[in-house]
C-alpha cells in the first residue's frame, strides 16, 4: 500500500487544483453579476420546504459536502502537535471551505436557472459550457482531480478508524496489521476499499448520499454520546490534546439524533428501515459473538499467516514495546 506522505502529497496537489476551479469558478460568477446578467440569485430559496423530513435530507447532503473536515480527527496519531494543529486546521479550513462554496453557489445561480441546477448531474460542467466556453474542459478535469483527491483523502482517513477498532479488540485484529515497509495499515486499507466499490453499485447518487447521511448520523450520535461518558464517567481525568467544552458533544448527540430519527418517523421509507435494521442485526450477528465473547471462524489463525506472508504484513507494536 503507497506511504501516507505520498498520500498526504496528494492531498494539497489535488486540493491546490480543486480551489483553483472553484475560483475560476467564483471569478465567472462575478464577472456575470457586474455584467447584468439576467438570474434567479432573489428567488433561490423559493419553493423551499420545511418538514421535518426534509430538513433532515437536505443536512444529509450539506453535511456530505463539508464531511471532509472528519479526516484529520482520524489522523491525530499521526498529526505533530495535535492540540495545536487539529483545532487549526478544522477552524481555518471550514471557514474558507465554507466562503468559497457559498460564492461557488451564487455564482451557479448568477448563471443558470434553477430548474438547471436542480436537473444537471454535472453543474460544474454546465456552467463552464456557459461561461468559459473554449477553455471549459479545464472543469471536469478539474472534477476529476478533485475526485481522486476525496478518495486519497477517505482512504488514508476512514481506514485509521478501522484500524484503531480492530487493535482495541473491537473488529478481527487483522484489520489492525500493518504493511512492514510502509508501515501503514493494509488490513483496514484493503477494508476501505473493497465497501467503497461495493458502494458504487447503485447508479443513484443522491440515494447514496441520503442512506449515507443517514448511517453517519447514527455513528456521530453514538460516537458524541461516548465522548460525553468518557468526560463524565469512564475517563474523566484522562490526557486529552484536544479538548472541547462538553456542550458541543451535547448539541451535537442531539442533532445526530434527529437527523437519524426524523426521515423514519415523519417519512419512512424501506431504505432507511432496511438499513437501520442491517445495523443492529450486525450488532447481533457479529459483534456479540465475535468481539464479545471471542468467537473465531475455523482456520481464521491460517488464513491470517498466510496472508501475513503474502502481503508482508504484520500486527502493530503494543504500546511499551
Amino acid at each position: 500500500m503507497y506511504s501516507s506522505r505520498l498520500a498526504a502529497r496528494l492531498t494539497l496537489v489535488t486540493t491546490a487544483g480543486k480551489i483553483s476551479a472553484l475560483i475560476a469558478i467564483c471569478i465567472g460568477g462575478v464577472v456575470s453579476i457586474i455584467r447584468g446578467v439576467e438570474s434567479e440569485l432573489g428567488s433561490g430559496f423559493s419553493g423551499t420546504r420545511s418538514d421535518p423530513s426534509s430538513m433532515a435530507l437536505a443536512f444529509y447532503s450539506a453535511l456530505w459536502a463539508y464531511s471532509g473536515a472528519s479526516g484529520i480527527t482520524c489522523l491525530v496519531e499521526e498529526i505533530k502537535s495535535p492540540g495545536k494543529n487539529v483545532p487549526r486546521s478544522i477552524l481555518t479550513g471550514f471557514l474558507f471551505t465554507l466562503a468559497i462554496y457559498v460564492m461557488t453557489n451564487v455564482s451557479y445561480l448568477a448563471v443558470m436557472t434553477r430548474s438547471e441546477l436542480l436537473q444537471s448531474h454535472a453543474v460544474a460542467a454546465l456552467f463552464a459550457d456557459k461561461v468559459l466556453q473554449n477553455i471549459s474542459i479545464l472543469i471536469p478535469v478539474a472534477v476529476m482531480i478533485s475526485t481522486f483527491g476525496s478518495t486519497n483523502t477517505i482512504v488514508l482517513s476512514t481506514s485509521r478508524v478501522t484500524f484503531t477498532a480492530a487493535r482495541d479488540g473491537n473488529l478481527p485484529d487483522f484489520l489492525s496489521y500493518i504493511q512492514i515497509s510502509q508501515l501503514t495499515p493494509f488490513g483496514a486499507m484493503t477494508l476501505t476499499v473493497s465497501l467503497s466499490l461495493l458502494y458504487m453499485i447503485p447508479a443513484d447518487l443522491s440515494q447514496f448520499i441520503s442512506l449515507a447521511g443517514f448511517l453517519d448520523a447514527f455513528f456521530e450520535a453514538c460516537t458524541f454520546v461516548a465522548l460525553i461518558r468518557f468526560r463524565l464517567q469512564t475517563m474523566k481525568d484522562a490526557h486529552r490534546p484536544v479538548k472541547i467544552p462538553l456542550l458541543i458533544p451535547i448539541l451535537m448527540s442531539l442533532v445526530n439524533i434527529y437527523l437519524f430519527v426524523a426521515p423514519i418517523i415523519f417519512k419512512p421509507r424501506l431504505e432507511y428501515i432496511y438499513v437501520a435494521a442491517s445495523v443492529f442485526t450486525g450488532a447481533v450477528l457479529l459483534y456479540i459473538p465475535f468481539v464479545r465473547f471471542g468467537l473465531k471462524v475455523p482456520f481464521y489463525d491460517k488464513i491470517v499467516t498466510c496472508l501475513q506472508l503474502i502481503c508482508e504484513i504484520c500486527p502493530p507494536a503494543k504500546a511499551g514495546e
